[in-house]
């Protein structure tokens, strides 16, 4: 069964309100909040204009709220670009390592040598 673009709309400001305050989305919509509390409620209803601005806000202008059919439709977005793709890589173009001579390993640690006795002490 396919849901309503305001059933849509209704879920997503539903648990949005759970997480932030809708006060200042109504106040841009220039809408009272206690009227967008009770359309999340579901105990009434908002204009049409004011649902095609919650669904632009909501999905971020990649959906519109159609009132003719009560649907939502996604809005073709302009494909970005992810970078500039790199040159083509020849491995004969990398860096070479070309091993020296082996290395010498670390002098040898003399061993300890023995106290010299000091004079005057008792050892």
């Amino acid at each position: 069964m396919m849901n309503s673009g305001t059933e849509e709309i209704r879920r997503a400001l539903y648990s949005r309100n759970k997480k932030v305050n809708l006060a200042g989305l109504a106040r841009d919509l220039g809408v009272p909040s206690s009227a967008l509390e009770d359309f999340i409620r579901g105990r009434d209803t908002l204009a049409a204009d004011i649902l095609q601005a919650l669904a632009t806000y909501v999905w971020g202008g990649a959906a519109e709220y159609v009132p003719a059919i009560d649907k939502l439709r996604a809005v073709k977005q302009v494909p970005r670009s992810m970078g500039v793709k790199p040159e083509p890589l020849e491995p004969w173009q990398l860096p070479t390592y070309t091993a020296g001579p082996p290395q010498a390993a670390p002098g040898m640690v003399s061993p300890p040598q023995p106290k010299a006795k000091r004079a005057g002490w008792v050892e």
